[in-house]
């Protein structure tokens, strides 16, 4: 068979065996016929064409219908052979992915922290749900000193095992960084010359770091293209968004220059939420998002609630929204409520 006779014959739409000759390239039952003859039948997997089972005979011979038989018997063969590659291929893939999945989960779970630092003064009350996928979501607490107080939320580009090790890496870092230096700003600089050097051109990360200083009852706060940090004070809210860039996306002067530090003095009953955008992203069966809007008015219409009251009414609220619909993004979310 040259590749000059397969060019003549059209093979489109081909759905069952059929016999071509080359005088006229039409479906002829060949009897008295001399020319040449091939049977050409589709190799389908769920009803596409993966490829064409060629037979030929030559001059004054036919196909017989035993013959046609034995062709689609053979192609079924080779159609079953090719899907059960496809699934053996597609179950290798799924369970690789699996137990990636099921490291990043563990990474996960160990940086997280177990529980928060106790203060008299200031009630905490953190809310981490997984996604599906493992997201990037990390935070933590930092014991600076006595009546100092640090923490930090982060988000990290993508999802998988490649987060995850990332986020292990940023937990490494703040804690590090948290050891010796106390200014926010000064720690996200530091953060950033790392992260720029260690992670590739498309990763970065979303962070926001301060602490509390208890003694002197102020909040020290800043952030690196976080979502904002959420005041509510007296039934009302605001929103308190310092510039900044993400992590790892820009060199140390470009950075500095467009990093804005914060602080607040803290009033009696102050709640401060620190949360990621999966919150706010949360999705329901219509894939429409929890937004801005409703998280806003779950806060302000919970503000007298401690910490831990407040952060199980917000969960109760995007659960309700959800509907159960699974979830693509980690939610993460960090109450602190101040009490003189």
């Amino acid at each position: 068979m040259t590749q000059q006779i397969l060019e003549r014959i059209s093979f489109e739409n081909l759905a069952s065996t059929r016999i071509f000759t080359l005088k006229n390239q039409t479906v002829e039952t060949l009897s008295e016929n001399s020319f040449p003859v091939i049977s050409a039948s589709p190799i389908k997997t769920r009803g596409e064409t993966q490829g064409i089972l060629i037979a030929a005979k030559g001059a004054g011979d036919i196909f017989t219908k035993d013959d046609l038989n034995a062709i689609e018997t053979f192609s079924d063969y080779a159609s079953v052979a090719i899907e059960n590659s496809r699934l053996l291929k597609e179950s290798i893939e799924k369970e690789r992915l699996e137990k990636e999945l099921d490291v990043a989960r563990e990474i996960q779970r160990k940086i997280l922290p177990l529980k928060a630092p106790e203060f008299p003064s200031l009630q905490i009350s953190s809310v981490f749900i997984p996604a599906f996928e493992v997201g990037g979501d990390y935070y933590d607490f930092f014991k600076i000193s006595e009546s100092k107080l640090g923490f930090v939320i982060a988000d990290v580009s993508g999802k998988g095992i490649s987060a995850a090790f990332i986020m292990a890496e940023i937990k490494g870092i703040f804690e590090s960084l948290t050891k010796t230096i106390e200014r926010p700003g000064e720690i996200l600089i530091k953060a950033n010359d790392i992260l720029k050097e260690t992670l590739d051109s498309k990763s970065f990360v979303s962070a926001a770091y301060g602490y509390f200083d208890l003694k002197e009852k102020k909040l020290f706060f800043t952030r690196a293209g976080h979502c904002p940090l959420i005041l509510l004070r007296n039934n009302d809210l605001k929103e308190i968004k310092p510039s900044g860039l993400g992590l790892g996306l820009s060199d140390r002067e470009y950075f500095s220059k467009t990093l804005e530090e914060f602080s607040i003095d803290l009033n009696d009953g102050d709640t401060i939420v620190l949360y990621t955008d999966g919150v706010t992203e949360a999705k329901n069966e219509l894939l429409e998002d929890f937004g801005d809007k409703n998280f806003m008015r779950a806060l302000q219409s919970g503000s007298k609630l401690g910490a831990e009251e407040l952060c199980n009414k917000i969960v109760k609220e995007i659960t309700i929204f959800s509907s159960g619909h699974e979830q693509y993004d980690d939610i993460t979310l960090v109450i602190f409520k101040w009490q003189q």
